[in-house]
């Protein structure tokens, strides 16, 4: 919400001047001290934002955690004339409260209409089109039926903001990092990004958390390509520029080139690490799933002892992420083969729903494939055998 405080002793009160643009809500008492546009929550100092009334020492203060609707925003920003930097911190606020069309809304007007005549303001500008940028890109990741219908739009707009944000500083580090990420989603232009993650690697004044997304993007890179050694390698190399990392996302990239590499043992250890660092990681999960249900091979006499813990654990990975495609073909191999026929339909169906990755869809169209072949439905089984080929 908002309210209006002088600067000299912040004493809040309701009524902005004639024609400042606040709700009309009437105006209590000078002297009592209520703020009829305060949340009645607690309020974090941090998440106060200052806005400065044009040609006053009077400043509204709006709270992050609560926010006005977007419109009031933006009218009330252009009004007073407010500075870019203001408006980023708020369109942040809005993304991180789920509010993309508000976050959007802020940035895109910024754009035109927000106040630069302060130092520094082109490191602003390249944040303000990195972050339109990078929302698009995410987008483009995005597997229900509008998104996939608009994912090139999507990625023309990631790539025009970017080419803008290029003309003010090419070789700003997070915009380079921004840009580097969006490449990897195209294997065409995976040497780019290669170059563009070496390049900040190279830099000698750079933040730790830069140094670990440089880090990351190259075991990405490599990991791409199927070389999960020095996947493996770069994975480690960013465990070790910052050992008490939180990240379980690290341990879960060693955890899978591990098991790439056949070392089971170690694959186990990382995936239990990054459950430690976070209990809901559907993908260490899934990796201890897998390495359970694995066991029935070198262990047959204790078969049914794997199969059960690892089929506990995507249980567990399904009750924290139902729509994980990898999730979903796990568990409809599972109750094909306890002839669930109609469950394993259901879960194949949901997996082609919910990704755009070829090789998941192929898994999931040919365990449509055997459900229709057992029943007898030969047409329908062909057909699915063959989408399953063609992926």
């Amino acid at each position: 919400m908002a309210a209006i405080a002088t600067r000299q002793d912040s004493t809040i009160y309701s009524g902005p001047p004639a024609g400042a643009p606040i709700s009309p809500e009437p105006a209590p008492q000078e002297d009592l001290p209520i703020n009829p546009f305060e949340s009645s929550k607690p309020q974090d100092p941090d998440m106060i934002v200052e806005i400065p009334l044009k040609d006053t020492d009077q400043v509204i203060e709006l709270n992050l955690q609560d926010p006005l609707p977007s419109e009031e925003v933006v009218n009330i920003l252009k009004a007073e004339q407010v500075t870019l930097n203001i408006w980023i911190k708020i369109a942040e606020a809005y993304y991180v409260l789920g509010k993309s069309e508000d976050f959007m809304r802020v940035l895109e007007t910024a754009r035109s209409e927000a106040n630069l005549m302060y130092s520094n303001h082109e490191k602003d500008q390249v944040i303000c089109l990195d972050k339109l940028a990078a929302y698009y890109v995410t987008q483009t990741t995005r597997v229900d039926k509008e998104a996939k219908a608009r994912k090139e739009e999507y990625k023309q707009k990631a790539t025009q903001y970017y080419t803008m944000a290029d003309k003010i500083d090419m070789y700003d580090t997070n915009h380079l990092l921004g840009r580097a990420c969006f490449c990897l989603h195209d294997k065409t232009k995976l040497e780019q990004a290669q170059q563009q993650f070496k390049y900040v690697l190279q830099q000698e004044n750079n933040k730790a958390d830069e140094t670990i997304k440089a880090l990351l993007g190259q075991a990405a890179i490599y990991f791409e390509k199927g070389d999960y050694y020095n996947a493996l390698g770069w994975y480690r190399k960013a465990l070790r520029s910052n050992p008490s990392c939180q990240d379980a996302s690290i341990r879960l990239g060693i955890g899978i080139c591990a098991y790439k590499l056949k070392k089971f043992e170690k694959a186990k250890q990382a995936f239990l690490r990054a459950l430690d660092l976070n209990p809901k990681c559907t993908g260490a999960l899934i990796g201890l799933a897998v390495l359970q249900l694995n066991c029935k091979f070198s262990d047959p006499e204790n078969a049914g002892s794997h199969i059960k813990q690892g089929t506990q654990m995507l249980s567990k990975a399904y009750h924290t992420e139902n729509e994980n495609p990898i999730v979903l073909i796990l568990l409809a191999d599972h109750f094909f083969y306890k002839k669930e026929y109609q469950k394993t339909r259901q879960l194949a169906m949901g997996a082609i729903r919910n990704t755009d990755m070829d090789e998941v869809r192929a898994e999931a169209y040919y365990h449509l494939a055997r459900c229709s072949h057992v029943n007898q439905k030969y047409d329908e089984a062909f057909q699915y055998y063959y989408k399953s080929t063609q992926l």
